[in-house]
């Protein structure tokens, strides 16, 4: 993975950055005739695939030559979205649903009630499951993406913000942020073969997104409101290090040894690097959003 895509929400376009130069060059949704506000994004083939929160719109943009065509509506308040096969799982938070878009004929083929306010969803591609955290329904949702039926509800606690897989599909990592609270929000590990509680910690305020590298059996969780990340030993469900970089990081990944923190305070990229323990920062557009690396 060579390349980090970030969605500028308030500023209307993506940043591309290359991770070897650093060079950082635009795709520019400026010259549409309103603001269309580029939320989150995903990969299909040779495409990005972006939904747009201001205009409530899917659009796919050519990797090379960044060139677009159409817009397709998709729903009131896009959240998030990930591909699997020819299709893309999209979250939207008004109308409480998982959306279902056909990429190969670009349409609508499903819409599902999943839950209140969905906030996030993953996907494992191994075992075509996928994982729907609904934040003010405080619950995650486990669905087949195979024939889209819903397989299980597992209730956790007070504004759950996202949930991943891990250990090949057989458990997942969920947030819980307590957002609002002036407490610290908890990590819990739970089985998807019994939806019971296997482990849990507590973490910094309000764990707003995680990231596991299998090859560590580590997670790194970004918490808004103390300006810090978490570093947790998944197998023995414990934190090894807090990292304070100030801001208010909203977004993480992983790439090696590099964490790429998105900070919505100062509009900014932060790659820390593990090894040297320092930070590099990258200046963005307004609010940026998902991110995805490639």
């Amino acid at each position: 993975m060579d390349k980090l895509y970030i969605c500028n929400t308030g500023s209307d376009y993506i940043t591309e950055l290359n991770l070897n130069s650093y060079k950082e060059s635009k795709i520019n949704f400026t010259s549409y005739n309103e603001k269309i506000g580029p939320y989150s994004l995903d990969c299909y083939g040779d495409f990005l695939v972006i939904i747009n929160k201001y205009n409530s719109s899917l659009v796919k943009v050519h990797k090379s030559n960044h060139q677009y065509r159409e817009y397709y509506d998709i729903g009131a308040q896009p959240n998030d979205i990930k591909v699997y096969g020819d299709k893309a799982y999209i979250l939207c938070g008004e109308g409480n649903s998982l959306v279902i878009f056909d990429l190969k004929n670009n349409r609508i083929e499903e819409c599902i009630y999943s839950g209140v306010y969905p906030h996030r969803i993953d996907i494992c591609t191994e075992k075509g499951l996928g994982i729907i955290t609904n934040m003010l329904g405080n619950n995650i949702l486990l669905i087949n993406c195979n024939d889209n039926s819903i397989i299980r509800e597992i209730k956790v606690k007070h504004y759950p913000t996202k949930a991943i897989f891990i250990d090949k599909g057989e458990n997942v990592l969920v947030c819980e942020s307590y957002m609002g609270a002036d407490r610290p929000g908890i990590i819990k590990k739970i089985s998807l073969n019994t939806g019971m509680i296997l482990q849990e910690l507590y973490t910094g305020n309000y764990p707003a997104d995680i990231v596991w590298d299998s090859s560590e059996d580590e997670a790194y969780v970004a918490n808004f409101n103390d300006g810090s990340i978490s570093i947790v030993d998944v197998g023995n469900m414990r934190e090894k290090e807090r990292i304070f970089i100030k801001g208010t990081p909203m977004a993480i990944l992983k790439n090696n040894k590099e964490l790429y923190i998105g900070d919505s305070h100062s509009n900014s990229l932060l790659l820390y690097s593990l090894y040297n323990k320092k930070t590099k920062i990258i200046p963005l557009g307004k609010e940026p959003n998902g991110m995805m690396l490639n």
